[in-house]
């Protein structure tokens, strides 16, 4: 049986994406992003995703048994509900598609659809885990409970959207001047401040299944978004006795705020990020705390944008003991995954996936890179051996672009489409910020072999997709200052020999030359755009910012 799971819609939606699932395997996964080069695909349908989809995977949409989507138009739309014809001749419009019948469609519940893809790619398989399943907002809910065990996922009670844990944070980030999904900058920015107004932290709680603090309107139908932004936007002029930044801001090499005016009150607005986390992480600890006795359970799963927060992540493992797994895409693009899996199971309730590879996306032969070079006129050589020359060019350090095998499907670079850069050297922070025009204090990523991670870090608990922020031990803080944030975590890769072979080999052999067995790598992207697809993508990369070399498969191409 063939499976096409899609999420995106021309209204009102980010991250669109499809995956195939053939033969009860998934087999490929790409976001729609990557291919039209606009972050996080706001308000389109996966149009080239799906045509991507179905060239790798050497199908056409005939031989689709099945389409699944990751929202329940007969819970989202306030207003008339889209036919199944309408669905599918949006989704698959006749202009660009051509096929002899309509396949069959299932919709599925947005946070259901999170918890598929969470559980079903978990190594907690065949066991009970309890499931958490935060974002912006689904259909109506915000915050999804319940749990799994083998054949069965069971969402028991959630919040409403006016409640959301996603909204609250996404009006702190507009508060401060960012836009509504840089979460991660407010994350970052939160470990230089301190709390603030204790008020405000007593305030807002959770137990039993209950929040305190948070608005308590009824929602009207899908601008509650706008509704509740507003809310707390009042809520934190109040509160903090600020007003909004109206603009973004930058920060200087000293971390101060940079603005033409109004430049007294830095430190109040890094208070707000600071506290704004720390409210965050006390509420979702609450959350698996309760879920934790509930279901009588030491596994968590979690799923929804809200879970990208490393630093909450981390917490979860360290307060509550427990064994937690996040997804390679906990956000909106995993639940074309999760939606594919749920058809799975409507036809063969015995089938079960296990874990999955994030490695999903398409890959490029070295004929085609080799004849695009050759088109170009661009100087290279060639080598059997990329990891070892990867690892002599960052021992020389390289800022290197790092392009490999099939691409990751998820927000991190997971060392298939990476910019990697040598640790030791602290400006290499600095180097790599003001390459991808990112403010200077912005923390990095490093990926580690699994069996270094004893050595450096103060858990073995790491997550093979950066979604922890790990304390690192002080041999590594001494030796790499570069990849240490302030907070005195790092968002470590646990990188695998079984999972990504090249990539393992070029950490370790850069070990033996360096003495540390543990890279930078960021995603192999500019500022203004998403991680790179193909290799046209990669060398527009290249030579548009101030990266050293780049090796595309098996060619190498330098600038020195």
């Amino acid at each position: 049986m063939n499976i096409l799971g899609l999420n995106g819609w021309n209204n009102r939606s980010h991250d669109a994406a499809a995956c195939i699932i053939k033969n009860n395997r998934l087999i490929f996964a790409v976001e729609e992003e990557r291919i039209v080069r606009k972050k996080h695909s706001f308000d389109l349908t996966p149009i080239q995703s799906i045509l991507y989809a179905l060239k790798y995977s050497n199908l056409t949409i005939d031989d689709i048994d099945l389409i699944t989507f990751g929202w329940d138009f007969t819970k989202w739309f306030g207003e008339r509900i889209p036919n199944k014809k309408e669905i599918l001749n949006t989704l698959l419009p006749k202009n660009v598609f051509s096929y002899r019948k309509n396949p069959d469609l299932i919709l599925v519940p947005h946070h259901l659809a999170h918890a598929y893809y969470s559980y079903y790619s978990s190594p907690f398989v065949n066991q009970k885990s309890a499931i958490l399943i935060i974002d912006g907002q689904g259909e109506r809910e915000s915050t999804s409970f319940g749990y799994a065990s083998g054949n069965k996922i069971s969402l028991d009670f959630s919040l409403p959207a006016s409640q959301s844990l996603g909204y609250f944070y996404e009006a702190a980030c507009r508060f401060l001047g960012y836009s509504n999904l840089d979460g991660g900058k407010l994350m970052g920015l939160a470990g230089y401040g301190k709390q603030g107004n204790s008020e405000f932290g007593r305030k807002l709680n959770y137990h039993k299944q209950k929040l305190s603090g948070f608005p308590n309107f009824v929602a009207k139908g899908i601008d509650v978004e706008e509704e509740t932004i507003n809310w707390w936007t009042k809520y934190f002029e109040k509160i903090f006795s600020l007003q909004p930044k109206k603009n973004k801001y930058k920060f200087s090499s000293s971390f101060k705020f940079e603005k033409e005016r109004d430049n007294n009150t830095e430190g109040e607005y890094i208070t707000i990020a600071h506290t704004v986390q720390q409210v965050l992480e006390k509420v979702i600890l609450q959350m698996a705390s309760e879920l934790k006795d509930n279901y009588r359970t030491d596994k968590l799963v979690l799923g929804g944008g809200v879970t990208l927060n490393c630093s909450v992540n981390q917490k979860i493992i360290n307060v509550h003991k427990i064994k937690l797994y996040i997804p390679s895409s906990p956000a909106d693009s995993g639940v074309a995954i999760g939606a594919a899996i749920y058809g799975v199971r409507q036809h063969n309730k015995k089938s079960i996936l296990g874990l999955q590879s994030p490695y999903l996306g398409p890959e490029y032969t070295n004929n085609e890179v080799k004849k695009l070079l050759n088109r170009n006129k661009i100087a290279y050589s060639y080598t059997k051996n990329p990891d070892d020359i990867a690892a002599s060019l960052l021992e020389k350090n390289y800022l290197l672009g790092w392009f490999q095998g099939k691409m990751e499907f998820g927000p991190r670079a997971l060392g298939n489409r990476s910019i990697l850069a040598n640790p030791l050297f602290k400006e290499n922070k600095y180097r790599l910020n003001k390459l991808k025009r990112r403010e200077p204090w912005r923390p990095l990523g490093v990926s580690i072999i699994e069996e270094e991670v004893k050595n450096y870090f103060e858990t073995k608990n790491i997550s093979p997709y950066m979604m922890t922020a790990v304390r690192v031990n002080e041999k590594l803080r001494k030796m790499c200052p570069a990849v240490v944030h302030i907070d005195g975590t790092s968002r470590p890769q646990l990188v695998k020999k079984d999972d990504n072979l090249t990539f393992y080999n070029l950490i370790k052999k850069f070990g033996k030359l360096s003495g540390l067995p543990i890279v930078i790598n960021t995603s192999f992207n500019r500022y203004d755009e998403p991680i790179v697809n193909s290799p046209e993508d990669a060398l527009r990369t290249f030579f548009t910012t101030s990266l050293d070399a780049l090796i595309l498969n098996n060619y190498v191409i330098t600038k020195r």
